[in-house]
């Protein structure tokens, strides 16, 4: 390939990864269910008066509905019982340190080696580690009390909780006669986990990186000060990955979904108005889009990722349409402050080896 060619290839790359939509990944009946249950739920707390708890109860929602519709039909339930106690965890522990500013980094180093580490387990611990830290991410940048975080960690269960219970008797109703396939066998955790030599492994050094990353993230979102930088060190953990391989696209990818879910989210709010009907549909439409393109767009699906996530802080009194600005920004430094972490560790990492 000529060198002059290489940028153009790159872009055309680029292009093609961000707009192409893999059609045997779409998950859009699942979507239905997950955005309908959510929507339920947010609807339920609006209209008991309990704005600012919408946020944990979706959230957990639709978080849950994640793992089921990218799982396997005979551990589906198992791995969201375990993702619901994962983010529980996650949120009591990101409400109980929101406060402690700086000192919060040592604990924000745990979660990231815990968070990128259990991906060593599997896919679907790869995933619920990502759900536990964007959780974590989220409400350790919202300040709020002790009870406050207890209260929050709890209803986001309860949320999680009751999509499992909808999509259990949904799927008793339709389950057929004969029974399915045999679970092929597989490692038993701690073997997969291998705790004697934790860094010798692909996860191993990408806790390591991700943890680093984000200790400077947060670092960063204390010393600037801004509104939500919270959105720092939550980029960071969408687009590590486990290698170097794609990182620069993913993230360029992320922070398209980004523009384009701030965007559609302020025309939106522009166009009609943040009362409770309009938070609503705003909530199904980033629901529907998070959940339908999960596998199979990311763009797409960061896109609804960031409407819902906007329009929730909405209920916490967040003024959509004057720090949106901001939330570029941070997806940008985020996003920067990745590849950095990634191609710098990874150099220093490969070199000690050799």
């Amino acid at each position: 390939m000529a060198l002059d060619s290489y940028p153009v290839t790159a872009i055309g790359e680029l292009l093609h990864g961000s707009t192409a939509i893999n059609r045997s990944q779409l998950f859009f009946r699942g979507a239905l269910i997950g955005t309908a249950v959510a929507v339920g739920l947010a609807a339920i707390s609006l209209s008991l008066g309990q704005d600012a708890y919408t946020l944990p109860l979706v959230i957990g929602s639709a978080f849950s509905a994640l793992v089921y519709l990218t799982g396997k039909p005979d551990t589906r339930a198992r791995g969201m019982l375990w993702a619901i106690s994962w983010m529980f965890v996650a949120t009591l522990l990101g409400g109980l340190v929101s406060n402690w500013g700086w000192p919060q980094l040592p604990i924000v180093a745990v979660v990231g080696l815990i968070g990128g580490y259990v991906g060593v387990i599997g896919p679907r611990g790869a995933m619920i580690g990502i759900l536990s830290m964007q959780v974590y991410t989220v409400f350790s940048g919202l300040p709020m009390a002790p009870t406050t975080a207890v209260r929050f960690s709890a209803v986001l269960a309860l949320g999680g909780l009751t999509y499992v219970a909808v999509v259990t008797v949904i799927r008793l109703l339709n389950r057929p006669s004969a029974g399915g396939p045999g679970r092929a066998p597989i490692a038993p955790v701690s073997q997969r986990l291998d705790l004697r030599h934790p860094f010798a492994t692909h996860f191993g050094r990408h806790a390591v990186r991700l943890s680093i990353a984000l200790v400077i993230a947060t670092a960063f979102s204390h010393w600037l000060d801004w509104p939500h930088t919270y959105w720092i060190p939550m980029t960071i953990v969408l687009v590590s990955r486990p290698d170097t391989a794609g990182i620069a696209s993913r993230v360029t990818q992320r922070i398209l979904g980004t523009l384009l879910g701030v965007g559609v989210t302020m025309l939106l709010v522009a166009l009609f108005d943040d009362g409770p009907v309009a938070v609503i549909c705003y909530v199904a439409l980033g629901i529907l889009l998070m959940q339908t393109f999960t596998k199979a767009n990311y763009p797409i699906s960061v896109t609804g990722t960031t409407i819902l996530i906007m329009t929730l802080m909405i209920l916490t009194g967040d003024p959509v349409v004057v720090t949106d600005v901001f939330r570029v920004i941070e997806t940008l430094l985020g996003g920067a402050l990745s590849i950095t972490a990634a191609l710098l560790l990874w150099r220093a990492q490969s070199q000690s080896q050799s």
